[in-house]
């Protein structure tokens, strides 16, 4: 398998992980893989609209048209789920050069790649209830579909195919407000704090959501609850919350005032470590759009969140990011 033109086919830079299992993609593709899936009982499974299952399948008939197609499908779906974990996660490093499919594909390719995982989805869920199967569902629906409703993108982005690989290969679960996230991370520099017997749980805080106190209380007693029954070996006891975000960045004590729900899930944090954050890690939670602008008075400021980020961003400062354990 030709990595190298697959990657300029799409016009991206060649993903580090193609090129290092070129030779096992190439013994386990063969022409016509993608009939293995059928997309119209994959869309129904997911509880996708009439409209948006007819696109992919539209996407579908593309890739059978093209075997260059077929084969960008293949290297997306063996990079995200024949590899790894930490071999995935450099998925999140690929390309954002805005060029993407600018002569061949559509970002459409990103979500068949992802789908094409529904089989292995299924089979991780076996220890799941009804209700979080319900919810894993509708997150990878939500990847799928969250910045076509949002910005009309035709597609998702590389960053997004590998987030709804977190739902597809279990290593998320939503449990109320927040997300916990199991077997990415092992921060040992945590150890001096919280030993190194702790069960590591790293969470998210999706947007829009509330950041009142009991509503993350409720998540957190879910977590506690939930986790050892879906995943079996996991010591209640031992959990250890872990984060990193701008949301636990020391900055905020500067923009928002102490009254703050966001300021306060911040100080439930014991934060060992801070640094340089990217502008766009904030700009689709804050404020609503997936680039950064050339000149921030272009921002909105109607929350008292988007104009201190403004007023920040527009004195020449950035907002850092911290690392750190609930407390």
């Amino acid at each position: 398998m030709n990595v190298e033109a697959l990657a300029s086919y799409i016009s991206i830079k060649l993903p580090p992980v193609w090129d290092k299992y070129r030779e096992q993609m190439d013994a386990g593709y063969k022409p016509g893989w993608i009939d293995q899936f059928d997309y119209k009982t994959i869309a129904a499974w997911y509880g996708f609209e009439e409209a948006y299952t007819a696109r992919i399948l539209q996407e579908v008939d593309a890739v059978h048209a093209d075997p260059m197609l077929e084969q960008v499908v293949y290297a997306m779906y063996y990079a995200l789920y024949e590899t790894t974990p930490d071999e995935f996660m450099q998925t999140w490093n690929w390309s954002g050069d805005p060029k993407e499919f600018a002569d061949h594909g559509t970002p459409m390719l990103c979500v068949l790649a992802l789908l094409a995982g529904q089989p292995i989805h299924e089979r991780n869920m076996v220890t799941f209830d009804d209700e979080q199967i319900a919810v894993q569902k509708q997150g990878v629906r939500n990847t799928c579909m969250g910045e076509h409703d949002r910005f009309g993108i035709d597609g998702i982005r590389f960053s997004l195919m590998a987030w709804g690989v977190y739902f597809i290969r279990t290593f998320m679960v939503t449990l109320g407000r927040m997300q916990y996230e199991l077997g990415l991370h092992d921060f040992k520099q945590l150890y001096p704090y919280i030993g190194e017997d702790a069960v590591q749980v790293y969470i998210h805080v999706p947007r829009p959501g509330s950041f009142a106190p009991e509503v993350l209380d409720a998540s957190i007693a879910m977590a506690k609850e939930c986790l050892p029954r879906y995943f079996p070996g996991i010591d209640a006891d031992k959990i250890v919350l872990t984060a990193t975000s701008w949301l636990l960045s020391p900055d905020l004590d500067e923009v928002l005032p102490p009254e703050s729900n966001i300021r306060k899930f911040k100080d439930r944090f014991h934060v060992t470590e801070v640094y340089e954050n990217r502008t766009d890690s904030f700009m689709s939670f804050v404020f609503d759009r997936t680039d950064v602008p050339k000149d921030y008075n272009e921002l909105p400021a109607n929350s008292s969140l988007q104009k201190g980020l403004k007023d920040m961003l527009l004195s020449g400062r950035e907002l850092r990011a911290g690392f750190g354990y609930m407390k």
